[in-house]
């Protein structure tokens, strides 16, 4: 059964990054959505994938879990995975289990660009 009420849209790419926003509910009923849509943003693109999680309403240890899954898939084809926008209790359980080490979070879109390797940011 596809969940109706998680979106994972690409906005654009940006050098070695390919930006999609996120929105919705993550939990055990949507969690394959979102690792299924990022996994093919990831094999589909440049190798490194941001989502922007600012329109995330609820996140589970399912989403926590996909979420894991994107960083070893984006590690296998040697890019990597970040967050930008995610709400303080995403950004906080990421910190508390260390995953912030692997999966890096950014305040919003144009500070994980700037901070990013390989983005080639210039504001657009």
């Amino acid at each position: 059964m596809a969940d109706t009420d998680l979106t994972v849209r690409s906005m654009r790419q940006v050098g070695d990054w390919t930006v999609a926003a996120v929105a919705g509910d993550i939990d055990f009923t949507s969690a394959d959505t979102l690792y299924t849509q990022g996994h093919q943003l990831l094999v589909n693109g440049p190798g490194c994938l941001l989502l922007d999680f600012s329109a995330v309403t609820f996140c589970d240890s399912s989403g926590i879990s996909a979420l894991i899954g994107l960083m070893r898939e984006a590690r296998l084809h040697h890019g990597t995975l970040a967050l930008a926008g995610a709400p303080d209790r995403v950004g906080r359980a990421l910190h508390q289990i260390g995953l912030h080490h692997f999966i890096p979070v950014y305040p919003d879109i144009d500070a994980a660009l700037s901070a990013a390797p390989g983005a080639s940011h210039s504001g657009d």
